[in-house]
C-alpha cells in the first residue's frame, strides 16, 4: 500500500520523475526521448519531442523541466529545430526557446505487471469493495472475492506442501542432497500452473472460491495418493528385484585402468552434481519468470501453445543465465560431497593432492567454454528475435502490416529513423519511413522520406519513392535528388 501511495503521489507532484535516459516517456498525447538525463530528471540533452498538435518531431539540444511549487510543470526546449517535408515546399523552424506545459496525468506511474493494487487492500477493504459492487454487474465483485479467498488459501498451501514432502520422501528409490530441491521446485511449478488454471475457472465459471482453492485441492489429492503408495510400499511388500550388473572385463592392462580411475570417478561426480545444479537453477529461473508473466499472458489471452512457443525461445536465455552458476555450484558441491564422504581425506592419505584430484573438474569446465560461447553469441541472439516475434505477432496479435498510432524512433549512429510500421526483425517498413541525418549538435541537417523500405542485408536498406531534403549553407532547406539506398548499422533498437 505504501508503494502504491508513493507512485500516485510522485505522478501528481513530480510527473517528470519517470523520464529515463535513452528511453521513451509519454505524457498524455506527448512522447519524449532524451540521450542523457540528469539525476534530478530536470536537465535533458539531445531531446526529441512529438505531440499530436504539432504532428512533427521537434529536436532540441538541451531541455529543462521548470516547476514552481503549486504550479504546473513546464518543459522548456532550448536551441531546437523542426525540419518538415511540407506538402508544397520543405520548411525548417528553428528557435532559441520553446515552452509548453506538461500534460497532466490522472493515472499513476506505470507499475510492473506484478504490482496489483487489489493485493494492497486489507481484508476489510476487500470485503467492503465486494459489497459495494453494483448488482447489475455480476463480475464486478469477483476480483475482490478471489483475493479474499487467496488470503486464506495461500497460508493453507504451506501445510499441504509439508504433507506432500512426506510421500515424496517415502516413494523415492534413491536419495541425494540436491534431488530433493529439484522435486520441490517441480512441485512448486506445478502448483502455479494449476493456479493459472484457477484463473481460467474464475473467468469461465465466475466462481472465485473454486478458482482460489483449486491448487490446494490438487495438491491435497496428489499428496494423499502418494502417501497411500508410500504406506503400501513400506508395509513390507516385496519390491521388484533389480538385476545385478556384471562388470565387463576390460581388455586394457591394470596399470592403464588404475591410472585414470580417479579422474573418471571425480569427473563423473562433477557432471552429476553440475547437471543437478543446472536443473535446480534453471527451474528456479523458469518458475520466477513464469510467475511474473502470468498476469501478462492472461491480459493478452495467450493460449497454451503461444506460451509454450514463447518459452521455447526464451528458455535459451535462461539456459545462458543458469550455466555459469551451475558450474560454480557443481564444483563446490562436488568438493563438499567428497569431503563429507571422507574421500578427499583418503586421497590425501594416498599422497594425492586436491588440485591433482580435481584436475578433471577443471578440464570439463574448460570444455564448457566454447559451448557457452556459441550459446550466448549464436543461439541466444537468434532465439531472442524469435521470442520478440512470438510476443508481437502471436501474443499481441499484431500483423506484419501493423501501424502504430504514434511515430517510433530508432536512433542509430548519426541518424534517426522514424516510422509507424517498421518491423526490424523482418526488415520491412510498409507504410512510411523517415530518416533524419543529424549534425554534431544533434539537430537535423537533412531528411529522407520514403513510402516504404526493405532491408537488403548488412544494414543496407532500399527505399521506395525516396525524397530528400538538405539544408543549404544559408540554413534554408532544399529538395535534392535522393538515393534509393541508405546504410544503417546492422541492428538498431526502438
Amino acid at each position: 500500500r505504501g508503494q502504491q501511495e508513493t507512485w500516485e503521489r510522485v505522478a501528481i507532484e513530480q510527473p517528470w520523475a519517470r523520464i529515463q535516459a535513452q528511453s521513451l516517456t509519454r505524457f498524455g498525447s506527448w512522447q519524449i526521448y532524451a540521450r542523457s538525463v540528469s539525476s534530478d530528471r530536470k536537465h535533458l540533452e539531445q531531446v526529441l519531442l512529438w505531440t499530436e498538435e504539432l504532428d512533427a518531431t521537434v529536436f532540441a539540444r538541451p531541455a529543462e523541466i521548470r516547476a514552481l511549487e503549486g504550479q504546473p510543470a513546464h518543459l522548456v526546449l532550448l536551441e531546437g529545430a523542426i525540419l518538415g517535408a511540407g506538402r508544397n515546399s520543405p520548411r525548417r523552424l528553428s528557435f532559441d526557446s520553446m515552452r509548453a506545459e506538461l500534460p497532466s496525468e490522472s493515472s499513476p506511474l506505470e507499475r510492473k505487471a506484478t504490482d496489483d493494487p487489489i493485493r494492497a487492500l486489507s481484508l476489510s477493504a476487500l470485503r467492503a469493495k465486494a459489497a459495494l459492487a453494483p448488482d447489475s454487474d455480476e463480475h464486478a465483485a469477483t476480483p475482490y472475492l478471489l483475493e479474499m479467498h487467496r488470503r486464506f488459501a495461500a497460508p493453507a498451501s504451506t501445510a499441504l506442501f509439508g504433507l506432500l514432502a512426506v510421500p515424496l520422501f517415502m516413494t523415492r528409490r534413491s536419495h541425494s542432497r540436491s534431488s530433493g530441491g529439484v522435486l520441490g521446485l517441480l512441485a512448486t511449478l506445478a502448483y502455479y500452473a494449476v493456479a493459472q488454471m484457477g484463473e481460467g475457472v474464475v473467468e469461465v465459471l465466475g466462481t472465485p472460491i473454486l478458482g482460489a482453492w483449486l491448487p490446494n485441492l490438487a495438491l491435497l489429492l496428489v499428496a494423499l495418493v502418494l502417501l497411500r503408495r508410500g504406506v503400501v510400499r513400506s508395509s513390507g511388500q516385496p519390491e521388484r528385484s533389480r538385476p545385478v550388473r556384471q562388470r565387463k572385463r576390460s581388455t586394457a592392462g591394470p596399470s592403464q585402468v588404475r591410472r585414470y580411475a580417479l579422474h573418471r570417478y571425480v569427473g563423473r561426480r562433477f557432471l552429476e552434481t553440475a547437471a543437478m545444479s543446472f536443473a535446480v537453477i534453471f527451474v528456479a529461473y523458469l518458475l520466477i519468470d513464469f510467475v511474473g508473466r502470468i498476469d501478462w499472458f492472461a491480459q493478452h489471452d495467450a493460449t497454451s501453445l503461444e506460451v509454450l512457443r514463447y518459452y521455447s525461445a526464451r528458455s535459451w536465455m535462461l539456459f545462458a543465465n543458469s550455466a555459469p552458476m551451475a558450474l560454480l555450484v557443481g564444483t563446490g558441491l562436488t568438493v563438499s560431497l567428497l569431503a563429507a564422504d571422507g574421500e578427499l581425506l583418503g586421497m590425501r592419505a594416498c599422497g594425492i593432492q586436491a588440485p591433482k584430484a580435481l584436475a578433471s573438474v577443471m578440464i570439463l569446465s574448460l570444455f564448457a567454454v566454447p559451448a557457452y560461447f556459441l550459446l550466448i553469441n549464436v543461439v541466444t541472439p537468434r532465439m531472442a528475435v524469435l521470442q520478440d516475434e512470438v510476443k508481437i505477432r502471436e501474443i499481441y496479435g499484431r500483423s506484419i502490416d501493423y501501424v502504430a498510432a504514434r511515430p517510433v524512433w530508432y536512433p542509430t549512429g548519426n541518424k534517426l529513423v522514424e516510422s509507424m510500421s517498421l518491423a526490424t526483425d523482418r526488415g520491412v517498413a510498409r507504410t512510411g519511413l523517415t530518416v533524419y541525418d543529424l549534425g554534431d549538435d544533434g539537430l537535423p541537417i537533412a531528411r529522407t522520406d520514403a513510402t516504404s523500405g526493405f532491408h537488403l542485408g548488412g544494414g543496407l536498406w532500399q527505399l521506395e519513392n525516396a525524397q530528400r531534403i538538405e539544408l543549404g549553407e544559408d540554413g534554408i532547406p532544399y529538395r535534392v535528388a535522393a538515393s534509393p539506398y541508405v546504410q544503417f548499422d546492422k541492428t538498431f533498437d526502438a
